[in-house]
């Protein structure tokens, strides 16, 4: 896709925002699903498109995102349902799952 150059880039965010799937995209630009994660993280980095028009797509949202850490529990409560809720701090975390935690956190954002 980056060997066609700037038209094929306009083309695909164009492409992104008509809705276009991911398995549409990967057959029309002749891709992996690899490489389209690759492009999607090179058109965010080059603000040519936002997280949040990335959001619910597979190639960019995997279902499970595995972060190990360790934490300590600050506060503890239930909110006005009832149900359970906590706040934690973080003591320990590898450099990988704050890599993987900041992503997700940032996709989850949606640009704002």
């Amino acid at each position: 896709m980056e060997s066609r150059g700037c038209r094929n880039a306009q083309d695909l965010v164009k492409d992104i925002r008509s809705g276009m799937t991911d398995q549409e995209l990967m057959k029309k630009y002749n891709v992996s699903f690899e490489k389209l994660h690759q492009t999607f993280e090179k058109l965010m980095k080059r603000k040519a498109i936002a997280p949040g028009q990335l959001y619910g797509r597979q190639s960019f949202f995997p279902q499970t995102v595995a972060v190990e850490f360790d934490a300590v529990c600050k506060w503890a409560a239930r909110d006005s349902t009832g149900a359970a809720i906590a706040g934690f701090r973080m003591t320990n975390i590898t450099k990988e799952s704050l890599e993987k935690l900041n992503k997700l956190i940032d996709a989850l954002s949606f640009g704002a």
